[in-house]
């Protein structure tokens, strides 16, 4: 998944460290399986799961901006999950969606082509409006983010 530009930002911290931090302190084992640009854990397993992680920190805008890559919503895997990580420069919100779900509403979007060498599919939750998520190209979808918030792993 893409990373917005730091124009766009207010904080770059990336939340799926953090994440990681707290896995740990709740003593859940997992394994990094892919990794994005730098270190950060993009693709991770626990137990026979596999989460996609996602973090955004809290733009201008007043939302959180996702942009995922075509190739990870595309894929076709059972036991398969994306986490969306959301905070200003702290860990506020955690979401777990199946990844079927989360596909199905996002292919409903178009591929966006902004600031990046490659388009890729927006999602913003809008704190605003009770964490609703809609994705870029479909103004009228639009899904509740509050039955998928995490306390505890």
């Amino acid at each position: 998944f893409s990373r917005l530009d730091d124009s766009k930002r207010n904080s770059g911290k990336d939340l799926s460290l953090e994440f990681g931090e707290l896995l740990k302190k709740q003593e859940v084992t997992y394994e990094v399986l892919e990794r994005k640009k730098g270190y950060s854990p993009k693709v991770i397993r626990i137990n026979q799961n596999k989460y996609l992680i996602a973090h955004a920190n809290l733009n201008n805008a007043g939302n959180y901006w996702f942009g995922f890559h075509p190739d990870d919503i595309k894929v076709d895997e059972k036991d398969r999950y994306v986490i969306l990580l959301c905070g200003d420069n702290k860990l506020e919100k955690k979401y777990v969606i199946p990844h079927e779900e989360f596909k199905k509403f996002v292919l409903k979007g178009t591929l966006v082509k902004a600031g990046t060498n490659y388009p890729d599919y927006q999602v913003k939750i809008f704190p605003d409006r009770e964490y609703i998520m809609k994705v870029t190209g479909n103004p009228d979808d639009e899904l509740d983010m509050n039955k998928y918030q995490v306390e505890n792993w």
